[in-house]
């Protein structure tokens, strides 16, 4: 199948869905992918990718998760009736990615059916029995669409949504984030404190409860109040504050620290510890050792039980009194963070929709495919 290369100019970038047929005997093309995963800061990615037009000014004004549904319904329908073009399509976990999971499903047979892949899956609820059954209804339409969802705390997060949902289990795959620190990249100093950050699935009250009376201070950065009683100390300072003043903070802490709730679906806080990795800042994590994808304990950060305020202050207390063990945690955290490369991450995800353009063609022969 021959088609003309489709391409876009979004916010000042070239996003190219991919190179026309090879002739014979040459190397087969790249797949061509319709995306709603706007990442204008790796050029590789719009480079074989073609953002769904008219999202990215969208995006500038209102997060994808923030559309309404009939807002999101109308970004599905849009992907929907222009995913035939393509040879696979990649969206977040937005709603606009779902309905059209839904969409496919519904509406197409399955030899007609596009390969979708999902990246990030934050179903992070605790969910009643009817909002459970709903969900698993859901995601029983979906998956005949889905080819692959990631999962990116842990296998063990892969498996409970595999199980919690009761789809097949390859359907989520587990994937290490990538850093989305901006450029240019904050300068990485010193500044004597301790930071934290986020608010989905952040145990903040371990956390107040281990530095109320820490001897340095404390910046905590969260649009939600996290203290249920009176007035902090002064030494700990809590506030809203732009992505980008969030990672000037982050690169300038001492110590970066992530208290994390145990009871979750969804495990959080990897994107904070992949950009704080990235930085070659020393990590203190609270959180199941399920974390341990990403943190080795004692090498390139401290993980202790989550909950356990006692053990997080000891830890902490550690990184400010050891200065010749925070270097080694620090320089340990920089030569490790190859692993959360965006090369990486997105290579992987090129693989994983060859893959799947493979599998649909070993199915159905005479579906013309680039690979």
């Amino acid at each position: 199948m021959t088609e003309d290369t489709h391409s876009a100019i979004e916010g000042g970038a070239k996003v190219s869905a991919g190179a026309p047929d090879s002739p014979p005997g040459a190397s087969a093309p790249l797949p061509r992918i319709l995306t709603t995963h706007n990442k204008n800061f790796h050029p590789a990615w719009t480079a074989r990718t073609t953002l769904l037009p008219g999202w990215y000014e969208a995006h500038k004004e209102i997060a994808p998760f923030d559309f309404g549904v009939l807002d999101s319904l109308r970004w599905a329908w849009q992907l929907f009736r222009l995913s035939p073009r393509y040879d696979a399509v990649v969206t977040g976990s937005e709603h606009t990615g779902h309905l059209f999971a839904i969409l496919q499903s519904l509406l197409r047979t399955r030899r007609r059916r596009v390969p979708h892949v999902m990246i990030d899956f934050p179903w992070a609820a605790s969910p009643g029995k009817l909002t459970i059954f709903l969900k698993r209804i859901q995601m029983s339409i979906e998956s005949r669409s889905i080819y692959r969802i990631f999962a990116h705390a842990s296998p063990e997060e892969a498996e409970r949504f595999a199980r919690e949902l009761r789809t097949r289990r390859d359907l989520f795959q587990f994937v290490i984030y990538h850093d989305n620190l901006r450029t240019p990249r904050p300068e990485v100093k010193d500044g004597g404190y301790l930071f934290s950050g986020g608010f989905e699935g952040r145990d903040y009250p371990t956390l107040l409860r281990a530095i109320m009376d820490a001897p340095y201070p404390a910046v905590i950065c969260s649009p939600w109040k996290i203290s249920e009683g009176g007035e902090l100390p002064p030494h700990i300072s809590v506030s809203k504050v732009t992505p980008e003043r969030f990672d000037e903070l982050m690169a300038a802490a001492k110590v970066v620290v992530l208290s994390l709730f145990s009871e979750c679906i969804h495990t959080s806080g990897h994107t904070v510890i992949a950009n704080a990795l990235s930085l070659g800042k020393p990590l203190v994590v609270a959180a199941p050792q399920e974390f341990r994808h990403y943190i080795d304990h004692g090498v390139n950060g401290i993980l202790v039980p989550p909950g356990d305020s006692q053990a997080l202050r000891q830890a902490i207390d550690h990184i400010f009194r050891d200065p010749e063990y925070t270097a080694r945690l620090a320089a340990n955290a920089k030569n490790m963070s190859a692993r959360f490369s965006r090369e990486i991450f997105f290579q992987t995800v090129y693989d994983t929709v060859e893959a799947a353009v493979r599998e649909r063609q070993s199915q159905y022969p005479s579906r013309a495919q680039h690979i």
